[in-house]
């Protein structure tokens, strides 16, 4: 029975109001079924650690995480995370502490293997089912004119999202991942305050993709459903098919007179109020090179995270702001001079400018946070729903010391399985950091709905960290 009754909210939730007019069979569950919202999983990439004080992360709410300040009764941080693996990669591959620090962010491993980071594991579970089972998103993160512009001799360990081993090279133009996400059937940029045809565009060809999708699912569940349905309800289920086939009768591609197809295949859109293309600069410039805007192209993609996640084309993002030992870009709009990585090297004479450009970043992510939050979902908002994970490659700017505690910094309810609003610490000394963050991994992807047991390093993985 606990399988018909899956099977049964399954049904009613994919489908919708229309599955409720057409099938008697399933009206008890649809009220419980309605009340369901996705979980979703956003990790943010940080580089160069965050100011300290008494050697741990400064959470200060008044320093660099006063960006932050909205979201703290959302926020847990957390003192005395070590990154063991961060240390066993420098030493068994040569890699150094920028390189070593991003690919073991989120993935736990000290060497590639077939191993997937948190997000990519996540993704096989819960966003399957999306046109996009996850985005890589990236700003200017290949440095300056190509590898020239980074501290370090080659980029492939520069990236925090793995799959089978291999890093995942994030989308950095903005116009080239709107037409990802969007396809052919919406200009490119989209300023929707000017093209209001765009949006009902948009929204009519959602409407069609969403229906045929989910009327082929559900004619194909409604086949299982019957194996398990007493006779009595099998008359019902053979009307709620006729029925499904009347709908499916009624479905017009809008394709046919637009001319062309949103594109990106896989499954139907399900799009949230306010689901529609973002207005963006589309900045012209090379990003690799240090010459992009990078304002504008943080927007513009901050822009596209918002509504990848609000239209329900993913369900997991990870995002790089910036890239770890970067000594090409400057940040002038915040009149510093310096570069990421010069900055670095500068560390003490330097740190005010540190905290502003952290600060700013921050910020930046506190926007996407922000738009999640004033969106309404179920008996919230979509920041209620998901866990977004702030992580770095090493303790500090200055490179820190293998055993100093890292900065992890987690925003969001998770649906209710994360109790926030508090920090976490599991060690006394800050100096000797006693929680491994495969354990913190581990915890978030559960706290999402995924079934992880383990992340990288087996041995690194003790007990997952209680967020409830």
């Amino acid at each position: 029975m606990q399988r018909n009754l899956i099977q049964r909210r399954s049904l009613i939730k994919q489908l919708g109001a229309a599955a409720f007019l057409a099938t008697p069979v399933f009206r008890s569950v649809f009220a419980e079924a309605q009340m369901a919202s996705p979980k979703r999983l956003i990790l943010m990439g940080v580089f160069g650690g965050l100011p300290v004080k008494a050697d741990e992360p400064d959470y200060d709410w008044g320093g660099a995480m006063s960006a932050l300040t909205e979201f703290q009764a959302e926020t847990i941080t957390f003192r005395g995370i070590k990154n063991e693996a961060w240390s066993r990669m420098m030493a068994a591959t040569g890699t150094d502490c920028h390189g070593g620090g991003t690919a073991t962010m989120f993935s736990g491993q000290s060497v590639p293997s077939k191993n997937h980071s948190l997000d990519q594991l996540v993704a096989d579970q819960i966003g399957g089912t999306k046109r996009f089972n996850s985005l890589q998103i990236g700003v200017v993160t290949d440095g300056g004119g190509g590898m020239d512009g980074l501290f370090q001799p080659s980029i492939n360990n520069h990236r925090t999202s793995w799959r089978n081993g291999q890093p995942q090279k994030p989308d950095q133009d903005p116009p080239a991942l709107f037409n990802r996400l969007f396809g052919s059937a919406v200009p490119s940029p989209a300023p929707m305050g000017t093209a209001p045809d765009v949006a009902a565009q948009m929204a009519a060809q959602n409407r069609y993709a969403r229906g045929k999708s989910l009327l082929d699912f559900l004619m194909g569940q409604v086949t299982s459903v019957e194996s398990i349905a007493g006779a009595g309800e099998k008359a019902k289920l053979d009307a709620h098919l006729t029925a499904l086939r009347e709908l499916e009768k009624g479905l017009v591609d809008p394709s046919t007179m637009m001319g062309e197809g949103t594109g990106g295949g896989g499954a139907a859109v399900m799009p949230g109020a306010g689901c529609m293309p973002p207005a963006i600069s589309g900045v012209p410039g090379v990003l690799n090179t240090g010459l992009a805007d990078i304002q504008k192209v943080g927007a513009d993609l901050t822009a596209l995270a918002y509504q990848a996640l609000n239209c329900d084309l993913t369900r997991v993002i990870s995002f790089m702001w910036f890239s770890s030992g970067d000594q090409v870009h400057r940040y002038k709009w915040l009149n510093i001079s310096d570069s990421h990585h010069g900055m670095e090297h500068a560390f003490q004479e330097a740190a005010a400018d540190w905290l502003v450009m952290q600060r700013w970043t921050l910020g930046e992510i506190g926007k996407l946070a922000s738009m999640l939050k004033q969106t309404s979902e179920g008996g919230g908002n979509m920041l209620d729903n998901s866990a977004l994970l702030i992580g770095s490659d090493m303790a500090q700017g200055d490179h820190g010391e293998p055993g100093m505690p890292f900065p992890y910094v987690l925003i969001g309810k998770g649906g209710g399985s994360i109790r926030s609003g508090r920090q976490i610490t599991h060690s006394p000394d800050a100096l000797a950091p006693t929680l491994s963050h495969n354990d913190l991994l581990v915890a978030v992807g559960q706290a999402v709905g995924a079934n992880v047991t383990a992340m990288g390093d087996a041995d690194l993985n003790a007990q997952p960290v209680s967020l409830g």
